[in-house]
């Protein structure tokens, strides 16, 4: 018997698999003095498992499409642009405390929008913008969590 798993069904294996653990890590965490009575520290992290579980399975059930051969990547192409761009997360994850969130966040965008090829130029420089700062507004001034900022008083 010959078994051959399908990138789709091993991916969508992977998706279900964090869903579940962050499921499982968020009915674990601990009741806040601030919670409310519906909503409470482990709500958000539950209805994104439930997102991530319903996603994965969505993927795990994709059929695969015949697609042209130039749009064909080997596994081995395909491993070395997520050893790239996990290395690219790493970096920009070491530099947000040290060059702040803001600039950090600018420069990753650019790079990774680049590389996935966006070549528009205003496109790319205002998304990098507006990302960020859409980010910074709903941490900063709607939920009142601080982020690493280069700016301080921001």
């Amino acid at each position: 018997m010959n078994l051959t798993i399908r990138k789709n069904h091993l991916v969508g294996i992977l998706v279900l698999c964090f869903a579940a653990f962050v499921y499982y890590s968020a009915a674990n965490l601990p009741k806040l003095p601030t919670d409310l009575p519906v909503m409470n520290s482990a709500s958000l992290p539950k209805i994104l498992s439930g997102i991530l579980f319903i996603l994965g399975i969505f993927v795990l059930l994709e059929r695969k499409k015949p697609d042209s051969a130039a749009m064909r990547l080997t596994l081995a192409q395909d491993t070395i642009r997520t050893l790239f761009f996990t290395a690219l997360l790493a970096i920009y994850a070491f530099f947000i405390p040290r060059a702040g969130f803001e600039i950090s966040s600018f420069c990753f965008l650019i790079i990774t929008m680049w590389i996935l090829g966006l070549r528009n130029k205003p496109l790319l420089i205002a998304l990098s913008i507006l990302v960020p700062a859409a980010v910074y507004a709903i941490f900063i001034k709607i939920m009142y969590v601080p982020l690493p900022n280069l700016i301080q008083g921001m």
